[in-house]
């Protein structure tokens, strides 16, 4: 019985922190533009329902993958982009040990480093580079840039 009244207090105490819960859970796009490199100019979207990790790098499994042959500074399993719970989204970019460094913003990171919409990630000095933004996706279907 003293377990059930925790749970109830708890979630009377996020309820009444946060609000009620959203009618719907919104889908959340990870988008990649490439800004330079081989794949200069292209886009992906990544939805991260598919996804617990997003790992960046040559490697056939990557999520998104670069040219093996013209981008050699990056790692097959170069970095990977973890989304953490919380709401808004946030994620955290881990250098995967990569001999080449990974940057964000012009710095590179020692690790880890948060990661923000619009944030420019360079996989290795020199390296191609990528622009990181989120597209929030209502049940409606409707778009919208966060």
């Amino acid at each position: 019985m003293a377990g059930a009244s925790l749970i109830h207090i708890a979630y009377t105490l996020r309820y009444w922190r946060y609000g009620p819960p959203p009618p719907f859970r919104a889908m959340i796009d990870v988008i990649f533009r490439h800004l330079s490199g081989a794949r200069a100019a292209e886009v992906d979207t990544v939805p991260l329902g598919a996804h617990r990790e997003l790992i960046l790098g040559r490697a056939a499994s990557a999520a998104v993958r670069f040219d093996a042959r013209r981008d050699t500074v990056v790692g097959r399993h170069h970095a990977r982009i973890v989304p953490l719970d919380g709401e808004p989204a946030e994620f955290l970019l881990v250098d995967l040990q990569s001999i080449n460094g990974t940057y964000v913003n012009g710095k590179r990171i020692v690790e880890r480093a948060m990661l923000h919409p619009g944030d420019i990630v360079q996989l290795g000095a020199g390296g191609p580079t990528i622009e990181f933004q989120l597209a929030v996706r209502p049940e409606s279907g409707e778009w919208k840039r966060e």
